[in-house]
């Protein structure tokens, strides 16, 4: 289940992971009623669609060798288990949640970092390991911790992770929205609404 620091409000620009927070507006009320929601639909086993920049920002990563040199570092950093991580075997991505106001912040040849106003479909909390569907899974739950930024830029630059995703998700970002499928309780892939590109787009 997502703790209480995954449902606090937008931290200060100035440090992303500082406890001051801002007052909350009307919408961003409402972001904290869907996070709860949300909540109750992990339990209930379903993908969820949450809203970036409230509890947390995402940095995307390639997934090869480097990422996983990458985990095994911040592990350590973290004192045994590094903070939320979710890995697409699909798409070959590796979404690392970080503090809310990241995205404002980051700029690195390694990973890119996208919260407001985009929405991150995550899996449900008894997915921790692939299933032999492609599927998004927890390769670390979603706990007491976000992943510190810092540490993660640090560790991005120092084992490179490929291939990056900076073409393939600016130009999946800016593509035409497309509505999701009422067919599927599973849209496939992290973004919502949009499709993650094909793989001829990520060449």
């Amino acid at each position: 289940m997502l703790s209480r620091t995954a449902l606090a409000p937008r931290a200060g620009t100035v440090d992303p992971g500082a406890s001051r927070t801002e007052p909350l507006s009307p919408s961003g009320k409402r972001n904290i009623a869907r996070l709860i929601r949300a909540v109750i639909s992990l339990d209930n086993h379903v993908d969820t669609a949450l809203p970036l920049g409230v509890g947390f920002d995402v940095v995307v990563t390639g997934g090869g060798d480097g990422a996983g040199a990458v985990l095994a570092d911040l592990d350590q950093v973290q004192l045994g288990r590094c903070g939320p991580l979710i890995i697409d075997p699909d798409i070959g991505w590796h979404y690392w949640l970080v503090p809310p106001g990241t995205a404002g912040l980051w700029q690195h040849d390694y990973g890119v970092c996208v919260g407001r106003p985009r929405l991150l479909t995550i899996p449900p909390t008894h997915r921790d390991r692939p299933d032999g569907t492609g599927r998004p899974y927890w390769a670390r739950p979603c706990g007491d911790r976000l992943v510190p930024p810092s540490a993660l830029r640090r560790s991005l630059h120092q084992f490179q992770p490929l291939p990056t995703p900076h073409r393939a998700l600016t130009s999946h970002l800016n593509a035409p929205r497309k509505a999701p499928s009422r067919t599927r309780p599973y849209t496939h892939g992290a973004w919502l609404p949009d499709t993650l590109p094909s793989r001829e787009e990520r060449r």
